[in-house]
């Protein structure tokens, strides 16, 4: 009974998913990388990032709503995305790091009339340095499998009201708000995080089902960075130019939006 469960699991995870395009995974994408590479990376990237996380974890300081509609709406969409997943039989991608921001924002939407909760607008400002995959994500879509109908409205859609959402929140709640501009420990605890996600999560379960979860297993066929050094690149780049400088501008930008705001009601 319990193989028999593990196979239904396993096809619903995985067993739609299209190897023949080797950014979706498969034998060519996990060998891409050398194994001893990949531990190497992984070795290296690993304790850096861990002890940043600990390190350098944030000083928490405390700083109500409507909007049911909203949520209700955004729960509808990623309901559907997770239709589209089962029935497609790649459900595994449900772990990639945008469906993880989506339900981390329907968290903060849900909770977002409780009376005030330390952690909710701690998982806020974490949540706001996932933002930029979201935009990666809608300026270079890898959308050739999705064949159903609405199913690449459906992406689009997602990932617009990721990008959304924090903005809303901020506009509806006078808790959720970002960090300073000058503090660096929110960005370095929250991109730790992250890159451990990816190297302690998704490599291993890409390595146990050959998915190529958010191209941690081999590079996108867009990616200019193509070679055997793509993650690390994309370490690099992501940590101290991207995620930073788009999550530090969203927040910027979103402030002066408030206060314009709150001008007007004035």
């Amino acid at each position: 009974m319990e193989v028999k469960l593990w196979r239904l699991f396993s096809d619903i995870a995985v067993g739609g998913i299209d190897f023949s395009m080797p950014e979706n995974g498969g034998t060519d994408c996990i060998n891409y990388l050398p194994a001893y590479q990949r531990f190497l990376e992984t070795i290296k990237i690993v304790p850096t990032f861990r002890r940043a996380l600990v390190s350098l974890s944030p000083i928490f300081r405390p700083i109500n709503a409507h909007g049911r509609m909203f949520f209700m709406f955004y729960a509808g969409i990623f309901m559907i995305e997770l239709f589209y997943k089962v029935v497609t039989r790649t459900l595994i991608f449900i772990l990639q790091p945008c469906h993880i921001c989506t339900t981390m924002q329907l968290v903060l939407l849900r909770f977002r009339d409780e009376k005030r909760l330390p952690w909710t607008q701690q998982l806020f400002r974490f949540h706001l340095y996932t933002l930029p995959g979201a935009l990666i994500a809608l300026l270079f879509p890898m959308i050739d499998t999705r064949l159903m109908v609405g199913e690449v409205f459906i992406f689009y859609l997602q990932h617009a009201l990721i990008l959304i959402t924090p903005l809303h929140l901020m506009l509806t709640s006078d808790f959720y708000r970002p960090e300073q501009l000058r503090n660096i420990s929110w960005p370095i605890f929250s991109i730790s995080l992250i890159i451990l996600y990816h190297f302690l999560m998704l490599q291993c379960v890409g390595l146990l089902t050959h998915a190529n979860l958010n191209c941690i297993m081999c590079p996108a066929a867009s990616d200019p960075f193509k070679g055997r050094f793509y993650r690390v690149i994309a370490v690099l780049l992501q940590s101290f130019i991207v995620i930073p400088f788009f999550t530090k501008c969203y927040s910027y930008f979103s402030a002066k939006i408030i206060l314009l705001k709150r001008r007007e009601k004035e």
